[in-house]
């Protein structure tokens, strides 16, 4: 069988070859480029700190050290390239699919175990996971996972307790290794040695120790529960079944910003359950066993799901190794099983070199994500990637698409005036932001400041008031009174235009924040 394993990697090298023209793309930026702990390591900064500690102000609650040492890898040792950067995600899958393989061979023999590894490393879902440098947490995680339950079932527990801590300081689904194990083992009806799984278990609490001695820039959030968030729930598993039937859907993190699946997704996910109740009815320990597995290692991605309003497909890395096995173990592999497998991981592999032209940049990504997944969300983002690439007529249009689709994305709001201004002008903007005044822009925070700073150029004092008098008048402290000072100012009432600046907590702060407002308006008109 080493003669099919070798064949299945070089297949897998040819169907993830996308992977050398891939860039980086959205959170790539912030923990490949702008990241100040690859330009000068230090212990405290790689093992204290979260994930995105010196990434530009962004806290967080993820303690990866080891993803921060694999990106070091890719700075000092691959300089800084980043096709190699994509390949070296790319061998942290290749090395999962050999576990996986191994894994599932010591319990349903070698044939069963080819096909669960090409069925993992073939299966489209996991193309987020291995095209997104930023996702490699879920490589690491899976196939430091797969190696620890592997060493637990070879009864090595000192290589299973290394391997579930590095596992868990990966990402941090990978504490749940022990349980995972025990699932696994239940599946099968091969119970983990006693020694294995204190080994997976000291690995683990050795990990969740060390996460508690460092700095990290917010807690986890509270698994939540409420009458808010079951539909969230439903959503991502709506969406997850179908993925691991028919994985086309957004490219990169979907939205669940209120949106349901489609049509297609819950098909799928039919399909999906209908699967699962067959192989229930055929093994029920082992596929109730497995279940648990997908569980277990799916589960923690719920939280996001909930509180930041994203599903992604790399949440289904680690679990598709149950559903690979599940398949591998149970197909009858006769002739025709075999074409059709053939006839699968062939269409599998064109699905992923069409996938990797979407993470040549972010334009490319955002522009999938909104053609796949047309949602606010998608919209919104899409309009922030073409803003960057200096085309603010189409980054407007996806901004007023943000908003029009329900349920709207109010934060699109805070960038739909900046994308108006470069685009149009003032007649033009000024008619335009009649609408998204209607769709309550106004209490979005930043919506004002462009236009105010617009209408000022433009001379347009009555659009000026308005907004003053009717969106942000009680704000007498803030942005409102330091515009109307200036324009006193402006005026000759340099009496009323103290009163205002009195308002201020401070001259010095009202000095900085009325830039650009005071330039533009003491200036006054420009001539007709």
């Amino acid at each position: 069988m080493t003669r099919g394993v070798a064949l299945l990697l070089a297949a897998l090298v040819l169907a993830w070859s996308g992977a050398w023209g891939a860039g980086l793309v959205w959170d790539d930026h912030s923990l490949v480029e702008a990241n100040t702990v690859l330009d000068a390591p230090t212990l405290a900064d790689v093992f204290g700190r979260d994930l995105w500690c010196c990434t530009g102000g962004y806290a967080s609650p993820y303690f990866r050290p080891v993803m921060t040492v694999s990106l070091l890898v890719d700075r000092w040792l691959l300089g800084g390239h980043v096709g190699l950067a994509h390949l070296h995600s790319l061998a942290w899958h290749l090395l999962a699919v050999v576990l996986v393989y191994h894994l599932v061979r010591d319990v349903a023999g070698g044939p069963a175990g080819l096909v669960a590894a090409g069925v993992f490393g073939l299966h489209p879902v996991q193309s987020e996971a291995v095209y997104w440098i930023s996702a490699r947490n879920d490589l690491l995680v899976g196939a430091l996972s797969v190696a620890a339950l592997l060493a637990a079932t070879r009864d090595r527990p000192v290589l299973a307790a290394v391997a579930a801590l590095l596992a868990a300081l990966s990402k941090e689904s990978g504490l749940l290794v022990p349980l995972a194990a025990l699932a696994w083992g239940m599946a099968w009806e091969r119970p983990l040695p006693r020694r294995s799984f204190i080994g997976l278990a000291f690995g683990a609490a050795v990990a969740a120790w060390i996460r508690q001695q460092a700095t990290l820039g917010l807690a986890l959030p509270p698994f939540p529960f409420g009458p808010d968030t079951e539909l969230g729930y439903l959503w991502a598993a709506v969406r997850g079944l179908g993925w691991l039937v028919w994985p086309w859907p957004l490219t990169g993190t979907t939205s669940s910003y209120g949106v349901p699946p489609p049509a297609g997704a819950w098909l799928a996910a039919l399909v999906a359950l209908v699967g699962l109740g067959l192989a229930v009815r055929r093994v029920p320990r082992r596929a109730l066993g497995l279940l648990a597995f997908v569980a277990l290692t799916a589960g923690p991605s719920a939280m996001g799901v909930v509180h930041y309003q994203t599903l992604g497909e790399r949440y289904l890395y680690l679990p598709t190794v149950a559903t690979a096995a599940l398949v591998g173990s149970l197909l009858p592999l006769g002739r025709p099983v075999l074409v059709l497998l053939g006839a699968g991981g062939l269409l599998s592999a064109a699905l992923l070199q069409v996938r990797a032209r979407d993470w040549t940049d972010d334009l490319s990504f955002f522009a999938a994500a909104a053609a796949r997944q047309p949602d606010a969300y998608s919209h919104s983002l899409h309009g922030h990637a073409l803003l960057d690439a200096g085309r603010p007529a189409e980054a407007l249009a996806a901004f007023e698409a943000s908003l029009r689709v329900e349920p709207g994305y109010p934060f699109a709001c805070r960038w739909i005036a900046p994308a108006g201004r470069a685009a149009l002008d003032w007649p033009a903007l000024r008619e335009r932001a009649q609408a998204w005044i209607a769709d309550d822009c106004q209490s979005v925070a930043g919506f004002d400041d462009t236009l105010l700073s617009a209408a000022a150029l433009a001379g347009d004092w009555t659009f000026v008031e308005r907004l003053l008098v009717e969106h942000i008048a009680s704000d007498r402290s803030g942005r409102a009174g330091r515009v109307q000072a200036a324009r006193l100012e402006r005026d000759g009432d340099l009496l009323g235009s103290a009163e205002w600046a009195l308002q201020t907590p401070s001259a010095g702060e009202f000095r900085a924040s009325l830039h650009p407002y005071l330039q533009p308006l003491a200036a006054g008109p420009p001539p007709q």
